[in-house]
């Protein structure tokens, strides 16, 4: 159980990461 959480965090650190990277690139088309 503790891997599946941990293993999640990740995921949604890693999904925030991807937000943030993609509104770096629009704001650069911009």
């Amino acid at each position: 159980m503790d891997y599946k959480q941990k293993n999640r965090r990740h995921s949604q650190n890693r999904s925030n990461l991807l937000h943030s990277l993609d509104s770096v690139t629009s704001s650069m088309h911009l």
